[in-house]
């Protein structure tokens, strides 16, 4: 499968140069078309048609995770009751609730798994696009990314309200 998958490229017309004080002022930045197309329609129809997640839930004391594996062994009410708990703990407090996809941090784990995401965080681990988070953010050091794809479904809890 990794062979049949397409390239990651920064679209060339981004200049990190020119979004560099964004960052600097706001500690994040959007960089719309960051990647060609091919790359990036790859990997979203994979996190929308194939990708398997695990659901994530702060439980008050503890972030606790139901795999992929354990979610299909789950029924509808169950993931009902997960996200009623959710939102009951929100009103008072901080919480969340969300969906992951993992990729590992190692690259030798990482090239055991063919799926789109994992070459994504490959290119994000590639001199080309360190170099340009380093010219993008001002911090030379940049030696590596890690990475992992993140679902929020409409309405969930993702802070308190207070």
């Amino acid at each position: 499968m990794a062979d049949d998958l397409a390239p990651f490229a920064i679209n060339p017309a981004l200049d990190p140069v020119r979004y560099a004080p964004q960052f600097a002022s706001r500690g994040r930045v959007h960089l719309p078309d960051f990647l060609v197309p091919p790359g990036a329609e790859q990997v979203h129809r994979y996190l929308a048609q194939s990708a398997e997640w695990s659901l994530v839930l702060h439980d008050g004391t503890h972030v606790r995770e139901a795999t992929p594996e354990q979610r299909r062994h789950a029924d509808e009410v169950w993931e009902r009751e997960m996200a009623a708990y959710a939102y009951a703990r929100a009103r008072e407090g901080f919480e969340f609730l969300y969906e992951h996809r993992k990729v590992a941090d190692d690259p030798r784990e990482r090239a055991a798994d063919p799926s789109p995401v994992a070459r994504f965080v490959d290119f994000l681990n590639s001199p080309v696009f360190l170099e340009f988070a380093r010219r993008l953010t001002g911090h030379p050091d940049i030696v590596r990314a890690d990475a992992q794809a993140t679902r929020y479904r409409p309405g969930a809890p993702r802070t308190s309200s207070t």
